[in-house]
């Protein structure tokens, strides 16, 4: 299979899809082989490229799609984002919290009224 081929099958740019193909190629996930009219892709290389990109589109930097590629991480991204939506949920209801005080003690200050007092969540 083509570059361009990969890259239409995949829907993805060429230029992209080139650029993630040399990236692989560079950190030794995959070999590319140099044809007659580009580079010529394997299976292999479809696969690789197609399991890279549900990671990065699953939210992972492309290093930390290498890295989990090649069970390098441990910890699942789906605990890890879990977790900090805890700490954001928390700092939230924190602010909340100030926010209120700030608005009992001075009920005066109209524009702060307005663009603090949401509706709960």
């Amino acid at each position: 299979m083509t570059l361009r081929g990969l890259a239409k099958k995949l829907g993805l740019p060429y230029s992209t899809t080139r650029k993630y193909l040399l990236f692989l190629n560079e950190k030794g996930l995959l070999r590319l082989k140099e044809g007659p009219v580009g580079f010529m892709l394997d299976e292999e290389a479809e696969r690789v490229l197609s399991e890279f990109l549900t990671l990065v589109r699953a939210g992972y930097t492309s290093e930390g799609a290498v890295r989990k590629m090649r069970g390098e991480l441990s910890e699942d991204l789906g605990s890890e984002i879990l977790r900090r939506l805890d700490v954001l949920e928390e700092e939230l209801k924190e602010v909340k919290e100030m926010v209120e005080k700030l608005t009992e003690k001075n009920h005066k200050v109209g524009w702060f009224w307005k663009i603090f007092r949401r509706k709960k969540i």
